[in-house]
């Protein structure tokens, strides 16, 4: 799969709500003790706060849309759920409110 890159708008939104985005990842998404101890056939999800941080680390918005989605799919089906820091923010770039946040498939020009 190609490398997505965001625009540097879309990435400075990113940035500006990372830490918030990054809460909602640790939140929803099960730790490695939580997998474990769930069995493969319930928690079969693999990342972990440390691939959202390597994530970030490489600019991988193929791979921060999966972590966030995996997230966003785990998140309980309540309209509270938008008052969590940073969910409405995650949401916005998982649905493209951000414009430029999955880019073009080519790495820009530096």
């Amino acid at each position: 799969m190609a490398s997505i890159y965001p625009t540097p708008e879309a990435w400075e939104y990113f940035m500006k709500h990372k830490d918030d985005i990054r809460g909602v990842i640790e939140d929803y998404c099960p730790s490695p003790q939580m997998q474990s101890m769930a069995g493969p056939s319930q928690m079969d999800q693999r990342y972990t706060l440390a691939d959202f941080d390597a994530a970030v680390e490489s600019k991988d918005t193929s791979t921060l849309c999966s972590i966030m989605n995996d997230a966003w799919l785990r998140a309980p089906e309540s309209r509270n759920v938008y008052s969590v820091p940073g969910f409405t923010q995650m949401c916005n770039l998982l649905d493209c409110t951000v414009d430029g946040f999955f880019g073009d498939e080519e790495e820009p020009a530096t």
